[in-house]
């Protein structure tokens, strides 16, 4: 007797900073319907900067709630801007303070021996020290010897966990840049801010291209803003890019700048051209949309109440309704 084929859900989440925080919202909404979490049961699951860090909290076994509450530590302590972070660290923010406080969390675990049983990635981009190239960039905690489109097919297995999460999150200028051996790591929202293109391909690879049809892509945004202005930090600090001078590492084309404008902008645009080029694979795309831009280190009681409410309306629409009514039919084969 021929055994039908298992479905396979595959998880992938957005960069945007401290709009995470409507990822986590998004994710409690939809364990209610569900009746269950589906980062614990999904067959891959990853994401780009405050996407993969999300991901790799929830393999620890990390509760919303608790990850809610990370990052509004982190926004509040890590993201102030103090210029002694520029002479300690040569960053704005604290990047000792959010190394430490990962840290905290994820201890001084290597990426191969991170929850094993479990595949996870998180999208970066890469370049040898001496020679600024940037390239996109994927670490797993598996070897994947199918992989072709973004980075190597064996895992850098002495790099840590909280190097891989530094690496995903690494807007520079923002945060000191992790480095290992001759290369120099970068935030993954450079190539892939929405890392939907990239997982797909990696779950083609590793599960096969025969199966696409059994796999699910679930992919979460960080709120489409169609009016967005490109800023980059609050609280008046390199506040627009667009105003910057030329001698800011912000300045317009800059690395920060082009990681920024595919927070607020390109995201959606990477959904659209996915979704039109791959009509017949069961996808599902959760994404508020905003009214107002959000810089990524805001985590002030007003923009979290924004954000919130926001998230709330999204979801009690009938467009996000349809989307789980579908998912649950499909999850229930």
């Amino acid at each position: 007797m021929i055994q039908p084929k298992k479905l396979k859900v595959v998880v992938c989440l957005d960069g945007g900073g401290t709009k995470g925080l409507m990822t986590l919202q998004m994710l409690s909404h939809l364990e209610k319907e569900l009746g269950f979490d589906m980062t614990k049961t999904c067959d891959l699951i990853g994401g780009t900067s405050t996407g993969g860090i999300i991901s790799f909290c929830k393999l620890i076994n990390l509760s919303n709630e608790e990850i809610v509450d990370l990052y509004k530590k982190i926004g509040k302590e890590v993201l102030k801007f103090a210029c002694t972070n520029i002479t300690e660290s040569q960053s704005i923010v604290n990047t000792k303070l959010y190394t430490d406080s990962l840290t905290k969390y994820f201890g001084d675990t290597h990426i191969k021996d991170f929850c094993a049983g479990r595949k996870c990635f998180l999208m970066t981009s890469v370049s040898e020290k001496l020679v600024p190239n940037y390239k996109p960039f994927m670490l797993s905690n598996y070897d994947n010897p199918g992989r072709a489109h973004v980075g190597p097919k064996e895992t850098l297995k002495n790099l840590s966990v909280v190097n891989c999460v530094r690496a995903t999150s690494g807007i520079p200028g923002l945060f000191a840049l992790p480095t290992h051996e001759s290369q120099i790591f970068m935030d993954g929202g450079y190539f892939h801010n929405n890392p939907i293109e990239a997982t797909y391909h990696e779950a083609l690879s590793v599960f096969g291209a025969s199966e696409a049809e059994y796999i699910i892509f679930i992919s979460f945004g960080t709120g489409e803003c169609p009016n967005a202005i490109n800023s980059f930090i609050s609280n008046g600090v390199m506040n627009p890019l667009e105003k910057l001078s030329s001698f800011s590492p912000f300045k317009i084309d800059s690395p920060a700048q082009r990681i920024v404008n595919f927070m607020t902008k390109s995201s959606n645009e990477t959904h659209l051209k996915f979704k039109a080029a791959n009509p017949k694979v069961k996808y599902f795309r959760f994404d508020p949309i905003l009214d107002k831009n959000i810089q990524v280190n805001d985590c002030s009681d007003e923009t979290i109440a924004y954000m919130n409410k926001v998230t709330e309306a999204y979801l009690s629409s009938f467009e996000v309704k349809n989307s789980i009514s579908q998912l649950k039919e499909l999850l229930k084969q």
